[in-house]
This record gives C-alpha cells, sequence and structure tokens, in this order.
C-alpha cells in the first residue's frame, strides 16, 4: 500500500467518523455496519454482497426510524437510527456477528449520542480471527496472517455461503409452492389434488434429490456460462429425481426453470447487476439451445406431450417463458401487492401451460387464463377463491407449469435483494 494510499484511507477513515458523529446525534441508537476488509482495496464484490446480506438481515431484524448508506475508501458503510436500547441492540447484533457464517467478516457497531457500545464494557466475548479461533485483535497485532491470505478467505467464503444460501432458497420456494392451498387440482400437503399416483411425500423426496443440482448450477455461475454443459445438469437432475420417486415426474419443469435462470441469477449477483439483466443474459445463452430444440422437432417431429402442444398449437409451454424471459413473472413482479393465490392466477393467466392441456384439452386452458383473468378483477375473497379452485378441480385443471413459476417467484423474494436496484 502506498503512502498516498494510506494517507487517502486515514483521511477517509476520519470522515466516517464524523458523518457516524452527525447521524447519532439524531437517533437514540446507531448501528454502523461495515466489512471487516483487510488491506486495500476496502470495497471489493464480496465486500459488496457481504454489506447486502447483513443489510438485509438487520432491517429484518429491527425497527429502523433512519438509514443512511455512506460510500467510502475506508469501506462502505450503512447507518441505522433505532429507538432500541443501545445495550439491547448490541446483544443481538454480537449474535449475529459470532453465529452468521459471514459473521466474522462484518462489523456491527452500536452508538448513542456519547459513547460507543463495545463487547469489553458489556462483557462479551471477543472477537475471533477469519481463520482461527484466537481473538482477532491478537493475530492482528502479532501479523500472524497475510492479508492475502485474510482477504483469499474471505472471497472463498462469500462463495460457498451463495452456494448453500441460493440452493436452500431454491428448495425452500419449492417447499413453499408444494404447501399452498387450496389450487385447483396440484398436490399439497392437504391432498394428491387430481394427481392419483402421487402426493407431497414424493415432492419433498424429489426437492431433496435435486437440491444438489441447484448447488450444481450456482456454482456455474460463478464461473463462465456453458449452456451446453446445463443442459447436461438437468439431465442429472431428471435422473435423479426419477430415481427418487421412482418415476415420478414431480420437477421436470422446476428443473428446467431453475437450470435456465439460477447460473445467469448467481452471475448478476456477482456482477452487480438487475433482475433485467439476469434475464437477458439467460434470453441470449438460452435461445440457441431452445432453437435447436425446435429445429429438432420440426424434422424429426415430436417426441413429447410438450412437443406435441408445439406441433399442434405452436405453444413452447416452459421453453417460451424462458425464451422471452419469464413474461408470467414480469407482468407483475413487484408491481402488485398480489397475496400468493393471486400470484398463482396471475401467472396461469398468462403461461401457455401444456399440463393443463394433457389433462383436459386447448379449450379448457384458454377458458382457463380467462377466467384468471377476470377473477383477478375484483376484490379478493378467499372463499371466492376456494369455490374458483374447486371448480376447474373438478375439470382436472391441474396447472404445473404456473406452479412451477410460481416457485421461481418465491425464490426471488427471497433473494433479490443480493442484485442490483431489486425488482
Amino acid at each position: 500500500m502506498t503512502q498516498d494510499i494510506k494517507d487517502s484511507l486515514l483521511n477517509a477513515k476520519d470522515e466516517r467518523i464524523k458523518k457516524r458523529q452527525a447521524f447519532s446525534r439524531n437517533h437514540a441508537t446507531t448501528i454502523a455496519l461495515s466489512v471487516n476488509q483487510p488491506g486495500w482495496p476496502k470495497n471489493t464484490q464480496s465486500t459488496r454482497i457481504i454489506l447486502k446480506i447483513f443489510d438485509h438481515l438487520i432491517t429484518k431484524m429491527f425497527k429502523i426510524t433512519g438509514l443512511e448508506h455512506y460510500r467510502s475508501l475506508a469501506g462502505d458503510t450503512v447507518f441505522y437510527g433505532l429507538n432500541t436500547h443501545p445495550k439491547e441492540v448490541k446483544n443481538q447484533t454480537v449474535y449475529i456477528e459470532t453465529n452468521h457464517p459471514l459473521g466474522r467478516f462484518i462489523d456491527i457497531d452500536i452508538y448513542d449520542a456519547n459513547q460507543t457500545y463495545t463487547r469489553q464494557m458489556m462483557t462479551l466475548p471477543q472477537r475471533q480471527c477469519y481463520l482461527c479461533d484466537a481473538p482477532a485483535h491478537a493475530c492482528a497485532a502479532m501479523q500472524k496472517h497475510s492479508v492475502e491470505t485474510l482477504r483469499t478467505t474471505l472471497d472463498k467464503r462469500v462463495k460457498i455461503y451463495l452456494l448453500d444460501a441460493l440452493s436452500e432458497a431454491a428448495a425452500m420456494a419449492l417447499r413453499k409452492e408444494l404447501a399452498l392451498y387450496p389450487k385447483f387440482g396440484l398436490v399439497s400437503f392437504h391432498d394428491s389434488g387430481v394427481h392419483t399416483d402421487m402426493h407431497a411425500g414424493h415432492f419433498l423426496t424429489s426437492i431433496e434429490a435435486i437440491k444438489p443440482y441447484f448447488k450444481d448450477l450456482i456454482a456455474h455461475g460463478l464461473q463462465s456460462i456453458d449452456v451446453d454443459h446445463l443442459r447436461e445438469l438437468g439431465k442429472h437432475a431428471e435422473h435423479a429425481m426419477f430415481e427418487a420417486t421412482n418415476d415420478i415426474n414431480t420437477h421436470k419443469g422446476a428443473i428446467f426453470i431453475f437450470g435456465s435462470f439460477l447460473p445467469f441469477y448467481t452471475q448478476a449477483i456477482l456482477e452487480d447487476k438487475p433482475f433485467s439483466e439476469a434475464l437477458k443474459k439467460m434470453q441470449e445463452a438460452m435461445r440457441e439451445l431452445i432453437a435447436y430444440d425446435v429445429d429438432k422437432i420440426n424434422e424429426e417431429g415430436p417426441a413429447s406431450f410438450g412437443e406435441q402442444c408445439y406441433v399442434n398449437y405452436g405453444i413452447l409451454g416452459i421453453r417460451g417463458e424462458v425464451k422471452n424471459g419469464f413474461p408470467s413473472i414480469q407482468s407483475w413482479y413487484k408491481k402488485h401487492p398480489y397475496n400468493d393465490y393471486q400470484k398463482l392466477l396471475k401467472i396461469a393467466s398468462v403461461l401457455d401451460d401444456t399440463t393443463i392441456i394433457k389433462r383436459t384439452n386447448y379449450e379448457t386452458l384458454r377458458k382457463f387464463q380467462y377466467d384468471c383473468k377476470q377473477f383477478l378483477k375484483t376484490p379478493f375473497s378467499h372463499q371466492a377463491y376456494t369455490n374458483f379452485s374447486d371448480y376447474y378441480r373438478n375439470y382436472h385443471v391441474s396447472p404445473g407449469g404456473a406452479a412451477d413459476i410460481l416457485a421461481l417467484s418465491f425464490f426471488l423474494e427471497m433473494t433479490d435483494f443480493l442484485l442490483k436496484n431489486s425488482p
């Protein structure tokens, strides 16, 4: 680190202190959130992700009365104002620093207008080092670990965290969709709907079987993305699903949806891009693959019911959703305060769901889409929705494609704070 950088860093630290002091004068308690990044530069891809993770966590945990995002060469910082007593806040934030998988990399400092609330003054455990269980200040004083090693460790653990957190979020989204009831003829924890060959246990088993595949997809998004490799991962996931369910198709559509989207979503997180950019990259990359599938259908004829729908009606189903950037989500996501039932209806009103045609016919799909649109125009009533669901269940309507897209929307709701300017 050159002397010029050291001087700039010292000046930035002084300015950050002044900013925090000014902020603290207007709030009973102040939280200052920053990343504990050794060396230079202080702001990196990894520190940005860490700051977003803990910013999201703190805003969920506390009632925030003031907020300021402060850019600084000394490390970007978020200031929060609270009316909660600083000692109570300190106890809760020390728990986060100690127990969160990335807690050792974050500094959550607590102030009032007069003092800093330290671990020492509250007889709380000392911070531990990135790499060992020794006190962090002791390792720093002795320069026990090189700056390069510490920075490499931080970067590595951020990527491990993304692998674990995003794959679990994808699995949780599928579980949440399964829990929703009523929802026409779809399987739920309540019953099997119109599916006499499967039950919720098959879906839970399938989710666990394909979850490692989600992690592989996310890992692929951490590097250069190869669409042919994504297709191979999809085949492996389908094999794992069928093996786990004794040849019952529970999540074939979901595998294609998440398989197409997760790598580009992960890449957008790393590059600090918005949701729209993730969709754009996915569309560009998947266009050739889908065009290849369409050409194959035209040359060799349909090999599945979904492909038969393309031949008969020009419907691409889930392939069309990926090709067009999930229009059944983009038409409403973050724009309307729909409840989960309304989200399903909105998706179903837009999606050309081939699973409905398979169990009924093309005319029923079009009538169902129209009725979903009309239902959404009226104030929501749970009883009216239940009646609507029961009516179409009696006609064996099971919108499996819409359910898979709904799960994707649940995944976005859990994770889109990691993107730039969440949609």
